[in-house]
């Protein structure tokens, strides 16, 4: 029968008439039946403790469910613990269907806390993150029923509410806040953001489980947070590298579009493109990618002439939101910059990409430029290996974890000189041995980051708690 057994279930059902014949007019009789120790309570108990009788419900709680690298990880702890059969359901206060990564669309998406204002005319942009992500979790707690386990990420804020309700709680850090807030000029932003960085600190303290993306990760969180490493030794948190869904790297079959199309060139078998893929942020160092590519054109024209680099193309693709004045002004900023290196007409821009163009244009990449210093961890490099590009990437951070320098492509520090060189060191050699990195990529991947390395590993974790 089910997991209660055939037996006890008689036995029990039994009992519950028995008793409802003897205390049906009595208010102390229907307070037992519910009780814990009542017939009721005791189904519910045997019911609520046998793994066996449902999936075990996992409740994943984001502040903001766009596009990013931090995006791009929770909704693949979703899918790898949806693939190991567990229920999962994501709370988040912002979700946009049309702006979102295609990948979202497979899990069970709720918004809660979207009334409360992203910002205060334009600032506060953190507390208010903070506030929109309590008000989500508070909407969990009381009305969403019950879970087995809660995941948060990015703000620890609503933990120890959580905590209040459950004991599975598990935190997983992409790099701490308080190191991404730089912004302390003045007396009142110190104040504001001193009590924020102890809140973060105090908050993440009450998780029952950490979990970084990297080694790099794990040593900057320990040593900028005294407080747990002082007095919470036991919060060491554990390393789990993000992982790529697989299938998701295949395009829709209703998607027509050519690599002509989606850059606007002739594209050929000959044609060689390079892509940076990152969000329009100062952070990410884009300018790199368009001085390194300026740097290899100069180079191949000096020595080869003109028609060497002719079909040869840079394409600056990723994240780009509106509403956001940064995204908007470094695209402007990119642009320009281009025009006076007088190489607008070979690069591309792209913004906001969908998933069936984002495998497009990886699928038909050679090298991928990963600009950002000292990243967390950096899913894209792991994306493009999978796809058979060659990485170049800078010598810090994620990428020192990810890449393996000399054999998936190379981690060299961000000059553009030493980039440049690298980009030329790739094209002008044999193609036998760029198809071996190509091939060296792909197993990296395969051996270290795919679903079910990390859906293995995220289920051991939280069997562990």
């Amino acid at each position: 029968m089910n997991c209660l057994g055939f037996v006890p279930a008689i036995h029990l059902l039994k009992h519950l008439l028995v008793r409802l014949s003897m205390d049906i007019a009595s208010t102390r009789g229907l307070l037992l039946l519910y009780s814990q120790n009542g017939p009721l309570g005791q189904i519910r108990t045997q019911i609520m403790q046998d793994p066996k009788a449902r999936k075990p419900r996992v409740a994943i709680i984001h502040p903001d469910l766009g596009i990013g690298g931090a995006e791009q990880l929770i909704i693949n702890v979703g899918l790898a613990l949806k693939y190991k059969g567990y229920d999962v359901q994501v709370f988040t206060p912002f979700f946009d269907p049309n702006r979102c990564l295609d990948e979202a669309k497979l899990l069970d998406v709720h918004v809660h806390g979207s009334w409360f204002p992203m910002n205060i005319n334009g600032k506060a942009v953190a507390l208010c993150a903070y506030i929109r992500q309590l008000l989500c979790t508070i909407w969990v707690l009381l009305l969403g029923g019950h879970f087995d386990y809660y995941i948060l990420d990015q703000v620890s804020f609503p933990i120890p509410l959580v905590r209040l309700k459950s004991r599975n709680v598990l935190f997983y850090c992409h790099y701490p806040d308080k190191l991404l807030s730089t912004e302390r000029s003045t007396v009142s932003k110190k104040i504001y953001r001193f009590f924020l960085d102890l809140f973060e600190e105090i908050t993440t303290a009450c998780a029952r489980c950490i979990v970084v993306n990297s080694g790099f990760t794990q040593k900057v969180f320990y040593d900028n947070f005294p407080i747990i490493r002082k007095f919470v030794k036991s919060h060491r948190p554990e390393i789990l590298y993000p992982a790529i869904e697989e299938k998701t790297f295949v395009q829709s079959a209703n998607y027509k579009e050519t690599i002509d199309q989606l850059l606007g060139k002739n594209i050929t078998k000959d044609t060689v493109i390079l892509t940076s893929l990152n969000r329009y942020e100062r952070k990410k160092d884009i300018p790199l990618a368009l001085l390194s590519f300026n740097y290899y054109l100069e180079n191949q024209i000096k020595q080869f002439g003109q028609d060497s680099v002719k079909d040869v193309y840079l394409v600056i693709a990723g994240g780009y939101d509106t509403r956001l004045s940064e995204n908007v002004q470094v695209h402007e900023e990119l642009v320009d910059q281009a025009k006076k290196l007088g190489i607008e007409d070979k690069v591309v821009f792209l913004r906001s990409i969908s998933g069936d163009q984002r495998i497009n244009l990886l699928k038909n990449t050679k090298i991928l430029l990963y600009t950002p210093q000292n990243e967390h961890f950096g899913i894209v490099p792991v994306e493009a290996m999978h796809m058979g590009c060659v990485v170049i990437a800078c010598n810090s951070g994620g990428p020192l974890e990810s890449v393996e320098d000399g054999k998936t492509g190379y981690l060299v520090s961000p000059k553009f000189q030493e980039w440049g060189n690298r980009i030329i060191l790739i094209l002008g050699s044999s193609k036998e041995k760029q198809d071996e990195m190509r091939k060296n990529a792909q197993e990296r991947v395969r051996i270290m980051f795919t679903k079910e390395v990390f859906a293995e590993q995220l289920e051991n974790i939280l069997k562990r708690m």
